[in-house]
This record gives C-alpha cells, sequence and structure tokens, in this order.
C-alpha cells in the first residue's frame, strides 16, 4: 500500500528528475554533493509517508462510520424483544419499530413491506 503512492505519474516523474540530476552529478561531480536530487527525493518520500498515513486514518474513520450506521432491527425471539443485525433477518417473519426510532436505520431491505398501525410500524417479509 505504501510503494502504491509512487505509482502516480508526478511522482514517478519527479523520481526520474531526480536520478537524472543524481547520474549528472556522478558523472561530473563538480560539486560536493548533489542537493538538487536530495530535496527531490526527500519530498517525494515525505508526499509517500504523509499520502500512506492520510489514506490509512481515512480507512479508520470509513470503517467506524459503516459501524456506526449498520442496519439492525428489534424482533421478538424466544419471546424477549432483541436487536438483530438486518442480514439475520429471517424471511416471513415480522420486525417492529416505532415512528422515531433507529429500527432498519431508517432503511428496509427491498424485500420488506412496510405497513402502518397506531403506535408502531411494522414490517413484514413477504416469502419469495
Amino acid at each position: 500500500m505504501f510503494l502504491a503512492k509512487f505509482r502516480n505519474v508526478r511522482i514517478l516523474l519527479l523520481i526520474t528528475a531526480g536520478a537524472i540530476s543524481l547520474a549528472l552529478w556522478f558523472h561530473e561531480r563538480d560539486t560536493t554533493l548533489t542537493y538538487d536530487a536530495l530535496v527531490i527525493f526527500a519530498i517525494v518520500l515525505f508526499n509517500g509517508i504523509l499520502g500512506y498515513f492520510q489514506e490509512s486514518r481515512a480507512e479508520r474513520s470509513v470503517a467506524a462510520l459503516r459501524a456506526m450506521a449498520a442496519a439492525d432491527a428489534s424482533v421478538v425471539r424466544d419471546g424477549q424483544p432483541k436487536r438483530v443485525p438486518a442480514a439475520e433477518l429471517v424471511p416471513a417473519r415480522m420486525i417492529a419499530g416505532r415512528k422515531g426510532s433507529r429500527s432498519l436505520s431508517g432503511t428496509a431491505p427491498p424485500s420488506v413491506l412496510m405497513m402502518n398501525s397506531a403506535r408502531q410500524y411494522v414490517a413484514i417479509l413477504p416469502n419469495s
């Protein structure tokens, strides 16, 4: 993942410019050190490190947002109300949620029929 940061055309162009500067310095050796090549390589390396850390932080943030937005539902199993992930819903069973609740996180799978009653919303998953 870190090396992928160096596959950009502009970065490859900078690496090539640094390599040419370094090659010319080796050939001519008119100065004690080639500062051009060192600065170019330092900037490219810094850009790669910074991009890597930013991308890893962004991936962690997206994973946290997905975990917070995971769809779940209120169900009754063995006579007890429980919260389960929406992926575990069984066809032809009823799920319930009150108005304004986060049941199914505000969304329902396409196979859910929503029915409105006086105090709660009931969703029935029909047999397919």
